[in-house]
């Protein structure tokens, strides 16, 4: 069983295509679901639009993240947690009480990359209380030819 939070510091990263593609990918391994923490709703609205027998289920999980990972802890092997972009929300708090594994989608641009510092401090947070918290970068939209100095 594992709980994958994604999160960021920042909107227009990628977090909610990265958590759809990501437990439409687990879902053909495992049961997976996956909890809409992001008052935004997109992935709701994603799950209301897509007909698809395929596709994992998806949860509302805005109003309290801790009780929605408790609650489908049983029925599903994978659980993801789709969070708002902010750090400080109780939603992400919450995901990252809760995580196994935290992952931060982040543009190859030196003003997102400098969003990250934040979010390693948070991180490092919430290590305090879930020191098995493990946490991967990714780094999204990134064109081969980018150069960054």
């Amino acid at each position: 069983m594992s709980v994958i939070a994604i999160i960021g510091n920042k909107g227009g990263v990628g977090k909610t295509t990265l958590a759809i593609n990501l437990a439409t990918l687990l879902s053909e391994q495992a049961a997976t679901c996956l909890l809409d923490a992001d008052p935004q709703g997109s992935i709701l609205h994603w799950a209301a639009m897509v007909d698809n027998a395929n596709m994992p289920a998806v949860f509302d999980a805005t109003a309290n993240v801790g009780n929605a990972v408790a609650q489908y802890r049983d029925d599903y092997q994978h659980i993801l947690i789709d969070c708002p972009p902010q750090l400080q929300s109780e939603q992400t708090q919450a995901a990252l009480a809760s995580a196994d594994v935290v992952v931060i989608p982040v543009l190859p641009s030196p003003l997102d990359l400098w969003a990250t510092v934040a979010v390693n401090e948070g991180i490092a947070s919430a290590r305090e209380s879930n020191p098995d918290l493990k946490a991967l970068l990714v780094i999204n939209q990134m064109e081969p030819s980018t150069k960054h100095e």
